[in-house]
């Protein structure tokens, strides 16, 4: 495993009941040994834009950001993020925009500008220890991010990289429906 998984994304595996994480797609915006993990959650848009959670962003240059559920820690507090994706993969990824870099960046068409609620955090060794017990699967970020939502988002990646669990990532979430 590599030092640091930031930039990589975080696929729940099938198994992975927590009520936060159950079916999610987390996007790792740092990881290190010594401060642990911080990311937030890609696949739980909220159907609602950064101006209609925040009235001051109304009419300004980010007012369009998609808005997200981030995660379980500090689900009071927002924050804004981007990354550029290009032929060679993720770059450019940013976490905790200050307004006016945000405002710079949502003029570059190839910037993806996300606002979220909460983030996901791990305390050092936490998540290392998680990846060890099979709780996640790592994957990198791709033009999926920027097509499906929820848990399609989830299903597809998976699938798609560990096509041993696709029938445990289509079953349904109550197995008595089944």
């Amino acid at each position: 495993m590599p030092a640091s998984l930031a930039g990589q994304v975080l696929l729940a595996h099938p198994s992975l009941d927590d009520v936060h994480f159950r079916r999610t797609a987390v996007l790792l915006h740092h990881h290190t040994a010594k401060h642990g993990a911080l990311g937030v959650v890609l696949n739980r848009p909220l159907a609602r834009t950064l101006a209609d959670l925040d009235s001051r962003f109304a009419g300004g240059p980010v007012a369009a950001a998609l808005a997200h559920e981030g995660g379980p820690v500090h689900p009071d507090r927002l924050a804004l993020a981007s990354w550029r994706l290009g032929p060679d993969g993720l770059g450019d990824l940013r976490f905790g925009l200050a307004e006016e870099e945000a405002s710079l960046l949502a003029a570059d068409p190839a910037v993806r500008l996300r606002a979220y609620v909460g983030h996901a955090a791990w305390s050092p060794g936490q998540l290392d220890n998680e990846l060890r017990l099979n709780a996640w699967v790592v994957a990198p970020l791709g033009p999926d991010a920027e097509t499906l939502a929820g848990e399609a988002l989830w299903r597809r990646w998976i699938g798609r990289l560990r096509p041993d669990l696709r029938l445990a990532a289509d079953a349904p979430g109550d197995l008595g429906l089944n």
